[in-house]
């Protein structure tokens, strides 16, 4: 199951930055994802992180704790902000769970 949803990640991805050549970030969210009112105002105070800190991978919106901007090794597949150039870094790593 995990290497399905990591392979629909890789094609949802791959296809958003081919049709949006010009795209430096992409904004993955979950169908049924409901943003609050500052979910975009967010992204925009946090992407200088991802400019500035090349060990990050995105920026999430999804924080169990809901106090506090943390680093994680896991990516929450609710809604993130995503850089076209680490997203194209990764291409060439294999998908865990043998995809």
């Amino acid at each position: 199951r995990n290497a399905r949803i990591s392979q629909h990640y890789k094609s949802s991805l791959s296809s958003t930055f081919q049709i949006f050549p010009r795209a430096k970030y992409a904004i993955v969210l979950e169908e049924d994802l409901d943003v609050s009112p500052d979910f975009f105002g967010y992204f925009s105070q946090t992407v200088r992180l991802l400019d500035e800190d090349p060990s990050l991978y995105c920026i999430s919106a999804w924080n169990d704790q809901a106090t506090s901007i943390h680093q994680q090794i896991q990516v929450r597949s609710i809604g993130w902000k995503q850089c076209r150039g680490r997203w194209l870094d990764t291409q060439e790593i294999p998908l865990q769970g043998g995809a």
